[in-house]
């Protein structure tokens, strides 16, 4: 049986004895240097990175995250690395069936169950896709997988991957409770803005800002997505705010190590 170790917390690291602390100066930076480790690692047992770059994940490192977070998973072609790191986030989807699928129209990201498995089977039974659009469009032209930018991808695709996580929790009942309820447009701000939440929770947090920050932050002199019908889109707490996703970090032990980064 394959054992899992998670890190101590800052509980059980408390009631370790540390003689000689005064004595040596040194063993209390080494003790600060193990906290540091133990609160930038989420509940969910990764490392909280600041950003990730194309650069840092040689072969040997794909093949691991392939090995470990791969099973039964059908990756986009072009951006394995990316959804990779975000599915390495979600331990919890290890061994559920999702397929990554890239389209040229519709809305930019999604994600669902394949409808007939919603009806008829076991959540954890069920075909989970997640749609990335590859094709710009007029509303939001810098909105296709080409040209977001590495980081912010993996913030997505770690949005998406949320939803994907709630829907294994949720019976026949609760999904149908999720296809009505996409009718509602309170339902709708309520719903994203609990997904951004869970996101941070998670750990990719500084992957959801970027995210933010670029989505709603960058507008094509031809696009007919103005300045204005951005604000009417946060205004409503559909989706989180970069300073109320800074907000709920600096609220989250797992990111105190980390969080000096965001007020530089």
């Amino acid at each position: 049986m394959r054992r899992t170790w998670k890190p101590l917390s800052t509980r059980s690291i408390y009631r370790v004895p540390i003689h000689g602390l005064h004595d040596n100066p040194l063993h209390k930076y080494v003790i600060i240097f193990i906290l540091a480790l133990v609160w930038c690692t989420p509940g969910y047992g990764q490392q909280i990175q600041v950003e990730f770059n194309p650069g840092e994940m040689d072969s040997a490192r794909y093949y691991a995250l392939l090995y470990e977070f791969g099973n039964r998973k059908a990756l986009p072609s072009g951006y394995e690395r990316q959804a990779l790191i975000a599915l390495s986030f979600y331990p919890e989807l290890k061994n559920i069936k999702i397929k990554f699928k890239l389209k040229k129209g519709g809305a930019p990201f999604s994600s669902r169950p394949v409808v007939w498995d919603s009806f008829f089977k076991k959540s954890e039974k069920r075909t989970y896709l997640v749609f990335l659009r590859t094709k710009p469009f007029k509303a939001f032209n810098h909105l296709h997988l080409p040209a977001i930018p590495y980081n912010a991808l993996i913030g997505v695709l770690g949005h998406e991957l949320a939803h994907t996580a709630d829907f294994t929790k949720q019976g026949f009942g609760g999904m149908f409770g999720v296809m009505t309820g996409n009718l509602s447009r309170k339902y709708l701000d309520r719903f994203e803005f609990e997904t951004d939440r869970r996101t941070i929770e998670h750990g990719l947090g500084f992957q959801l800002l970027a995210w933010n920050e670029y989505g709603f932050g960058f507008f094509d002199a031809g696009s007919e997505a103005t300045p204005s019908t951005i604000e009417k889109m946060l205004e409503t707490g559909r989706y989180m705010r970069p300073e109320t996703i800074k907000k709920l970090m600096t609220s989250l032990p797992d990111y105190i190590s980390c969080i000096q980064v965001l007020y530089q």
